[in-house]
């Protein structure tokens, strides 16, 4: 064994004298050896060269270990994108904006379009999505006037009516 200075040693990975192991039968042992210098750099293996009857195949411009794909496969056309049935939003709007039912009523259409969605319906379940999204942005605009208009009076005109006697005082 040689010392631990900066010389180079070959080193071995597997049971066999530097070889690689590829099944029993595949034809696939072949030297691999490593070389470590200096403070624990190792280099990369050496990459193996193809066998014959992998060159012949990558000559004829095949992939060397068959086809990626079986004869008279076609590709699929790029089918669109599923559409949006909105339920996360619906069910935001149903918690915190439930103005006049539309988060309920959002979150029923959006459920719908989920259902038709997984039944292969995509038509309808964009049309249930497109209501359930209208429903949510009619919902956050009436919720958002609601609170609006909430702030008005507190701010503007609960401090007039402080000076404000009703008439069953005054009497």
């Amino acid at each position: 064994m040689e010392g631990r200075g900066g010389e180079n040693r070959k080193h071995q990975r597997g049971g066999g004298v530097g070889q690689r192991k590829g099944g029993a039968g595949s034809g696939r042992d072949r030297p691999v050896s490593y070389s470590c210098s200096g403070k624990g750099n190792l280099s990369a293996p050496e990459l193996p060269q193809p066998l014959p009857w992998e060159r012949r195949r990558m000559e004829l411009g095949q992939h060397p270990y068959g086809p990626l794909r079986e004869e008279g496969d076609t590709e699929r056309p790029r089918s669109r994108p599923p559409p949006r049935d909105h339920l996360v939003w619906s069910i935001c709007t149903m918690l915190y904006a439930n103005v006049c039912c539309l988060g309920l009523l959002a979150l029923v259409y959006s459920v719908k379009s989920r259902d038709r969605k997984v039944l292969g319906d995509y038509s309808a379940a964009q049309s249930y999505g497109s209501t359930a999204r209208q429903l949510n942005i009619t919902a956050l605009v009436l919720s958002m006037a609601l609170g609006a208009l909430i702030i008005f009076i507190t701010i503007l005109v609960a401090p007039a009516l402080q000076g404000f006697t009703p008439l069953s005082a005054m009497g």
